[in-house]
């Protein structure tokens, strides 16, 4: 078959074991193309987060992409995840197979919100992935080579703020990735131990 400009599908029709499955497309004209199988390739667009200092630290320790294939290169780092989604959910359970720890950063009151039931549950159990609940990223701040040396976050409920570094909890809170209340689940807290809470 010859390469075709992209259109608009306008039909699905699943087949069986005895009939291909059918795509129709339009444009000028429409066409019906037969497969055996047929991949739904939708794309993906992130929301972007409008953060003073953001921008010029994408791919410099902040990313829009979460890829299981980017998991590895995390071993033994510490990863925020901005976002409560099933994304955001997928992502921290790959992610913390290899990094020493992952933080979700949410708005919200709780991942249950918006996250499926069965990654809800899977991040309870993970010893090493956090939740940090009604909380924004402020500002994003570079170290002297341009690379992310620091988030700012605050807390939505009470504007009090904590910074995460890399390297560990200066004021609690610590990251090499960032690609995202009343019915909170056991693993969600506070983004410092008792005694070092920055809101």
């Amino acid at each position: 078959m010859a390469w075709q400009p992209a259109h608009q599908a306008t039909a699905l029709r699943i087949g069986d074991s005895e009939k291909p499955h059918e795509v129709t497309v339009g444009g000028t004209a429409t066409h019906t193309y037969k497969a055996g199988a047929v991949v739904l390739a939708s794309g993906l667009k992130p929301t972007r987060m409008d953060v003073p200092g953001l921008k010029p630290l994408l791919g410099r320790g902040v990313y829009y992409s979460a890829l299981a294939v980017d998991a590895p290169e995390t071993t033994g780092d510490r990863v925020a995840i901005v976002g409560g989604g099933n994304s955001a959910g997928q992502a921290a359970l790959h992610f913390a197979k290899y990094a020493k720890d992952v933080t979700i950063i949410i708005r919200g009151d709780s991942i249950k919100q918006k996250m499926s039931d069965y990654l809800v549950k899977r991040i309870e159990v993970r010893k090493n992935i956090h939740v940090w609940t009604n909380s924004n990223v402020s500002r994003c701040k570079p170290d002297a080579g341009n690379e992310l040396a620091s988030l700012e976050v605050t807390h939505n409920q009470t504007e009090r703020s904590a910074t995460w570094t890399p390297a560990g909890c200066t004021s609690c809170w610590a990251a090499s990735r960032t690609s995202a209340g009343s019915a909170r689940t056991p693993r969600e807290r506070s983004p410092c131990p008792p005694s070092r809470v920055p809101y």
